[in-house]
């Protein structure tokens, strides 16, 4: 399917209109937030089925996985924002920590940044684009998302609908491909949020930092699991292979690879060839619930690391066909540590990579000398085993015993780390990365005698009053720093005090 582009010639307008907008205050005012939230679950829902042909077209997702991947986290997201948006933008009282705020108010009010460029990815071309949309509408913001031209049939889906739904005096879409983002890129926005790879998202930041405007970057890597002795096998490869074969394998916090202890490398490989074939049959390639390689680009990528590899043996799976885009659930064990093709750039795709260790030393120090990834995946039941691989690495968030639900989990910030990403979202955190935090302190003109020791003429009598008001006092501060060691002394003091005065009641 071809995109729609849309006119370069309307870029700066959009840019202008929205600016303008934004200053005249109208997108800040709660009842316009809270409408355009009504009206993008209003375009979500009524067109639910409409979606769903789009993304199935884009490819091949099947209908649950665009439920949960796609529409149920934006209908979610906007229930939450209606039913939260008065907490959110209420004053937070600071109980101030000197003598400046003693005569006077402190708080800290969140405000919105102004206008914001949201660039979506074609994965979950929905939740990703819309998501972030929410929380920036109801930050008080104006918007321009431009949606990822790798799905078109989506993208075209969302510029058709997104005019009659929501107010285009604020909110704005884009369409067209990689001369679109950079024309976009070379406009002043004051924020930029961007989901992608992490190639494109240090190109957002050099064209963000022309105009010291602050990004979002939500980007992936190769998420590791690891797998310790102990665990029940049979689920451990039926949570991995769900979260590797979720959208085709096609999520930036897909399990990119297995580290497996030696000894599980066997019953592994045979239990997840009885689990592909008992969700996808025989043929996956018949099965209706395995998607399909969003492009021929993306296909060939995949396919490449699959030919070119330097070690492993495909013991499942291994079939494509580029007509279709299809790659079989593939599995890959026997890789080494220091293969470069396979264990290189993250996959994003429907192959599974397995290396084993003998030592989980070994398979810390694997993951330690890679990048920091957006996700970490630990199939353990030792406590000591899971403390040391979350104290010891770094990763943009970690799930115990399963993969990929804890980004389905809007209570909990989601975002990367190094080169997997800076910056959060989801929930109050999209509130508050699309806001400013305004401090905000009020003063009464009153009781200025109080103030004559802060001007000048500055003497020592002033200055020993400052002191004395300003700075802890070293008995408070050596109180302070062994307070654990005084409440202990404190407490004996008193228990023995009440035995002395027991004793004595004996006598």
């Amino acid at each position: 399917m071809v995109l729609k582009h849309t006119s370069f010639d309307t870029l700066e307008d959009s840019v202008s209109v929205l600016r303008g907008t934004f200053l005249a205050g109208t997108s800040r005012e709660l009842r316009w937030r809270r409408l355009n939230i009504e009206r993008i679950h209003d375009m979500v829902k009524e067109n639910e089925e409409k979606f769903y042909d789009a993304l199935a077209k884009d490819m091949g997702k099947p209908r649950l996985e665009a439920f949960t991947g796609d529409i149920n986290p934006v209908l979610e997201e906007c229930v939450y924002y209606l039913d939260n948006l008065d907490r959110l933008v209420k004053d937070k009282k600071i109980k101030g920590r000197n003598g400046a705020a003693a005569s006077g108010t402190t708080v800290v009010r969140k405000e919105a940044l102004g206008l914001v460029l949201i660039l979506g990815a074609w994965n979950f071309p929905v939740q990703l684009t819309l998501v972030p949309l929410i929380g920036a509408i109801a930050a008080g913001n104006t918007v321009i998302i431009k949606p990822s031209e790798i799905a078109p049939h989506t993208a075209n889906l969302l510029a058709d609908l997104f005019p009659t739904y929501v107010d285009s005096r604020m909110y704005r879409i884009v369409n067209g491909g990689v001369d679109a983002a950079t024309a976009l890129l070379a406009q002043r926005f004051d924020h930029i949020f961007y989901t992608g790879s992490t190639n494109v998202g240090k190109i957002v930041m050099q064209a963000a930092a022309k105009n010291v405007t602050p990004v979002t970057l939500e980007l992936g890597g190769k998420s590791p699991a690891i797998v310790t002795q102990g665990v029940n096998l049979n689920t451990v490869v039926q949570r991995i292979a769900w979260g590797k074969f979720f959208n085709g394998g096609q999520a930036c916090v897909a399990p990119d690879y297995v580290l497996l202890h030696e000894s599980l490398v066997e019953p592994f490989t045979q239990a997840f060839k009885s689990t592909v074939t008992k969700w996808f049959g025989a043929n996956p390639k018949l099965s209706g619930h395995f998607a399909r390689m969003v492009s021929e680009r993306h296909f060939d990528h995949v396919a490449r690391l699959i030919a070119e590899r330097e070690s492993g043996d495909v013991v499942v799976g291994g079939d494509m066909d580029r007509e279709t885009r299809y790659i079989a659930p593939t599995l890959i064990t026997g890789v080494s540590p220091l293969e470069s093709v396979l264990m290189g750039d993250e996959i994003f795709g429907p192959v599974l990579p397995v290396i084993a260790y003998r030592h989980l030393d070994e398979a810390l120090a694997y993951i330690s000398s890679k990048e920091a990834p957006l996700a970490l995946y630990i199939f353990s039941k030792n406590k000591q085993a899971i403390e040391r691989l979350t104290t010891t690495t770094q990763s943009g968030g970690v799930l115990i015993n399963d993969t990929m639900v804890h980004q389905a989990e809007y209570a909990l910030p989601f975002g990367g780390v190094g080169h997997s990403g800076m910056g959060k979202y989801h929930g109050d955190k999209s509130f508050e990365t699309f806001s400013h935090e305004r401090p905000i302190m009020q003063k009464n003109l009153r009781m200025e005698v109080f103030n004559s020791f802060r001007y000048p003429p500055y003497t020592s009598r002033k200055l020993s009053t400052l002191r004395m008001v300003l700075s802890t006092h070293p008995v408070v501060y050596y109180y302070k720093l062994r307070r654990a060691g005084f409440r202990f002394h404190i407490s004996f003091a008193v228990l023995l005090l009440l035995f002395l005065r027991y004793r004595r009641s004996l006598m």
